[in-house]
């Protein structure tokens, strides 16, 4: 598992290496301009700059670019920037150099648990809330150094006996009020928004907001699919199954379209011939509520009754006279920062 790990981590290396390449392009496009203006990016002609990429992988590419002088606003260099272009996702390094800026690179961000009501002869007459902090670590299979939630269960359920509570008359509520606005910009599209890749941003995140649905091929290409399960077990949810067979080798065609908060998806494209089950990735459709049941289920094996149904809340609560029980700290930002880039 480590040989495995550190060959992703090589690979990722490389990975960001060449994306850094065309940052630092930008970079040195943008910085010096006012100084020493460059041949290929001047005023008379700002888009001579897409001669630079006249392979067959770019003939279908509209570049655009503005660079403003940060002081005035004033503009300098102006290529179709008035084109609604989608950015790409090097725009993270900004967004991440922010919030290392901001926090600082061995920040950890802290998932908390607090209890609301009395506590006698063992009993805790209230609820239990776990507030999201905003970590995208917890649980994560991704993130080095990330708190296993499992593990987590573990050390929150002993807080609670040592805070003299074997029964919990409410139930087990997530918090997941932090963020403010919508989870998902709403131009997002359906094809996208049900899938591992465009799991929305939570305050309280586990398993790195995704699950895995596994389905059987059939037979011959074209032949339905069966779905066979879920990993993590995702309680609720109702798949509209039109999957297909595709041809062997043929890869991960597969779409789930869903949307956040909603348990009912829709299945559509193609999964390779040939394997006894195949995998693809989902985006777990309520995060807190996911966790509220996990630690639930995780509870009552352990002989800590719960009485009330899990839940997850975005309302948000005062903490204020709650009883702290235990805290668990993510991963550092530099190490989300690394897979997030």
């Amino acid at each position: 598992m480590k040989k495995l790990w550190n060959t992703a981590k090589s690979r990722l290396k490389r990975r960001m290496a060449e994306r850094l390449k065309i940052a630092v392009l930008f970079f040195v496009v943008t910085i010096p301009y006012t100084l020493h203006p460059i041949p290929f990016l001047h005023a008379a002609a700002p888009c001579k700059f897409q001669d630079l990429a006249s392979g067959p992988g770019f003939k279908n590419a509209l570049w655009g670019l503005s660079v403003r002088e940060a002081g005035t606003g004033a503009e300098l260099i102006s290529c179709n920037s008035a084109k609604n272009l989608v950015p790409a996702s090097i725009l993270k390094l900004f967004v991440t150099a922010a919030a290392l800026e901001l926090f600082g690179p061995g920040y950890k961000f802290k998932t908390r648990v607090y209890v609301d009501g009395i506590i006698s002869n063992g009993t805790l007459t209230g609820s239990l809330y776990v507030r999201g902090g905003g970590d995208p670590s917890f649980g994560s299979n991704l993130i080095e150094g990330a708190p296993r939630a499992q593990a987590e269960f573990g050390k929150w359920a002993q807080a609670l006996e040592a805070a003299g509570i074997n029964k919990i008359s409410g139930s087990v509520i997530a918090d997941d009020s932090l963020f403010e606005g919508p989870a998902l910009p709403g131009s997002w599209a359906w094809e996208d928004i049900g899938n591992y890749y465009a799991a929305q941003p939570t305050a309280v995140a586990v398993n790195d907001n995704l699950y895995k649905l596994y389905l059987k091929p059939g037979d011959k290409v074209g032949a339905r699919a069966e779905v066979l399960r879920t990993e993590p077990k995702i309680e609720g949810v109702d798949f509209n199954n039109l999957m297909r067979t595709g041809p062997e080798g043929s890869g991960d065609n597969g779409f789930i379209f869903n949307f956040p908060e909603q348990y009912s998806a829709t299945l559509r494209g193609t999964i390779p011939k040939g394997p006894a089950e195949f995998a693809i990735k989902g985006a777990i459709p309520a995060p807190a509520l996911f966790l509220a049941r996990e630690f639930t289920a995780y509870l009552v094996r352990s002989g800590i009754n719960v009485a009330g149904g899990p839940a997850g809340i975005k309302d948000g609560k005062d903490y204020g006279a709650l009883k702290f029980i235990a805290e668990t700290e993510g991963a550092p930002l530099k190490d989300i920062v690394f897979v997030t880039n």
